[in-house]
């Protein structure tokens, strides 16, 4: 008698940190058994603050959803409400995959880059850049920001749902093709939408030695241009860098700050080595954090501005020098995270056993009373989810968890209805 053993191959990628997206870090790993792929997707809360790192959700999803074996792990690159983008790469494409699940529905579905853009050695170089538009009609994908150059434009890629005129469903919606996107991107160029509009497209372009910036705002369903300003950032000085540098606790320092000896300070120049753009989680303001370098002393220093979302108009910007420790390749992929009460910004890169912090900015302005007052109740409280546990109106909690603002909640209290 003949018996035939069966052994099952089982693969698995896993790496601590997937990537930090909306604020959160995710780790994604993908396990590959019999032929059934198995996602695991586990979202935790950044440490920061003095915080432990914590668990906050975890999806699991099972099916024939990737075709080959993976041959690393999956970077979270965007999410959009209930919507996690990812990218991975296999040993029989040769090109960037997308893995797209539904947090809520526990379903997902890859698609593949049919414009052969992404090559596969660029997963290892960075994560691809990712917009998803808050109606969930638009997703725009980018090259990662250390392949990208800053004088030569590259090609950016929108992908293309089998039913344009619905949003992108896991299930009955799926992407189908990638195509051209008609945009010149460069390296210095940031790309993002508005969250209180449907598919209000934000540009940012940050000049060379971190000067100006040109803002596009530019509506995508009615293609008409909604706003185009350039907004000057200022040169630092002399007197700033040696405020900075020999501040010991290395506590912000507002560039607007009284000098009597400014103007006599030199101009320094500095070059601009990575640039990303967030809006806050109440939607009202946008925050600007660029890395600049010193060529010739070899210091590393972020500047951070904060803009009105509605007008562009500057708010506050900031300066802070960083530690000699932190490389210029490193910086060009940090994040920028949010505090629960949106009164602090945490600049974060992502490392492959825990998540660094480069630098945390208070950026604190002259509000209306309930925003302080929602502020005051969200510094208090150890998690910010306890929020729907109190016992308050639906509208005082939805204003709490800063969802009065923005579109994706509009469409949902809508579809309620």
């Amino acid at each position: 008698m003949k018996v035939k053993v069966i052994v099952a191959e089982v693969h698995t990628h896993r790496m601590p940190w997937s990537g930090v997206v909306d604020g959160s870090l995710w780790n994604i790993s993908v396990t590959t058994k019999n032929k059934e792929c198995v996602i695991t997707a586990e979202e935790y809360q950044p440490p920061v603050d003095n915080h432990d790192l914590k668990l906050l959700r975890q999806v699991q999803v099972s099916g024939d959803i990737i075709q080959g074996r993976v041959l690393s792990w999956p970077k979270a690159i965007c999410r959009q409400g209930n919507i996690l983008v990812s990218q991975f790469v296999t040993h029989k494409n040769p090109y960037i995959q997308f893995l797209v699940i539904d947090l809520v529905k526990e379903t997902c579905f890859a698609f593949c880059d049919t414009v052969r853009h992404f090559r596969r050695s660029y997963a290892l170089m960075g994560s691809v850049e990712c917009c998803l538009s808050p109606d969930l009609h638009m997703m725009l994908l980018r090259l990662p920001r250390v392949v990208a150059r800053a004088h030569t434009a590259s090609l950016a890629l929108v992908a293309r749902a089998r039913c344009p005129t619905r949003p992108m469903g896991v299930v009955d919606n799926p992407v189908d093709v990638t195509d051209r996107f008609r945009f010149q991107d460069r390296k210095l160029c940031m790309l993002l939408f508005d969250p209180r509009f449907p598919r209000r497209l934000v540009s940012m372009q940050v000049s060379e030695f971190c000067t100006k910036c040109l803002v596009l705002s530019r509506d995508q369903e009615t293609e008409t241009t909604i706003l185009k300003k350039s907004l000057l950032l200022g040169q630092l000085s002399a007197s700033q860098i040696s405020v900075a540098e020999n501040s010991l606790s290395h506590d912000d320092f507002n560039e607007d700050s009284d000098d009597s000896d400014d103007a006599y300070d030199p101009l320094l120049v500095f070059k601009t080595v990575s640039c990303k753009a967030e809006y806050s989680r109440n939607a009202d303001r946008i925050v600007l954090c660029c890395f600049v370098e010193d060529s010739l002393h070899g210091g590393m220093y972020a500047r951070v501005f904060v803009f009105d979302a509605d007008n562009f108009s500057c708010i506050a910007k900031y300066f802070q020098s960083l530690d000699p420790g932190d490389p210029s390749e490193a910086v060009s992929v940090f994040q920028i995270v949010f505090s629960p009460c949106d009164t602090r910004v945490h600049v974060m890169l992502p490392s492959s056993d825990q998540a660094q912090l480069l630098c945390s900015i208070d950026i604190r302005n002259p509000v209306s009373l309930r925003n302080f007052c929602r502020s005051c109740i969200l510094s208090s409280m150890s998690d910010a989810r306890d929020v729907a546990a109190l016992p308050l109106p639906p509208s005082l909690k939805k204003y709490l968890q800063f969802r009065l603002n923005k579109y994706v909640e509009k469409v949902s209290e809508s579809e309620e209805n």
